[in-house]
């Protein structure tokens, strides 16, 4: 886990609810991460003792699909849905042209689908620009 999320997660006023909400959307973070690493106790994580984990905490299984039935998507699948590349999803989230929340600090960015066919969105994708403005940078202008 990040810092940020870790401190969050550690502090004592954390609300048993938020720190279920931050797992539920960090399990395949979390997951992936945990590979390798050991525990407290220095064991190993494996999947039983990450359900055995869940399971203590009152933590619901992640389900695949969950987060599409809810009409949310990762940066990724925002991406491909509007057939761009990562990076533009994280600039238009940057920007704040494409809303996108984030339970705290390090956990993945969530969009609605439906606010990728709004129109700012729309409009910015339609430009064509570099990533990142520079003052040298020429631009080509074929025929």
């Amino acid at each position: 886990m990040g810092e940020e999320l870790q401190r969050v997660w550690s502090h004592e006023q954390t609300p048993t609810q938020l720190r279920k909400r931050l797992l539920r959307a960090v399990l395949v973070e979390i997951t992936a991460t945990l590979k390798g690493r050991k525990t407290g106790k220095g064991s190993s994580w494996t999947k039983r003792r990450l359900c055995t984990f869940r399971s203590d905490r009152g933590i619901a299984a992640f389900l695949e699909g969950e987060r599409q039935e809810r009409g949310e998507l990762i940066p990724a699948e925002s991406a491909e849905h509007i057939g761009v590349d990562r990076i533009v999803t994280r600039r238009l989230i940057r920007s704040g042209i494409l809303p996108a929340r984030q339970t705290c600090k390090h956990a993945p960015w969530i969009i609605r689908q439906e606010a990728l066919a709004a129109p700012e969105v729309r409009a910015e994708l339609s430009r064509r620009r570099p990533l990142t403005p520079a003052q040298n940078q020429t631009t080509l202008v074929f025929q």
